[in-house]
């Protein structure tokens, strides 16, 4: 979770500068912010994803927890 964290708030500040240093006109930069948040998003979905199938694949198959095998 600390990376996804790390990840966004990196992204944020990479999209802030290059914002503030490209000479764009408003539409132009309204686009960029859009597609970076698309983007964004996406990738959210995608990592949320990949860990619900991995807490599943890590699940006991015949639906007992480790406690009610033991005993």
């Amino acid at each position: 979770m600390k990376g996804l964290i790390k990840f966004a708030a990196g992204a944020i500040a990479g999209a802030a500068v290059a914002l503030l240093l490209t000479p764009e006109t408003r539409e132009q930069i309204r686009e960029k912010i859009k597609d970076l948040a698309d983007e964004a998003k996406k990738r959210a979905h995608d990592y949320c994803e990949q860990a619900q199938q991995n807490m599943a694949a890590e699940e006991p198959q015949s639906g007992q927890h480790q406690s009610e095998k033991e005993a």
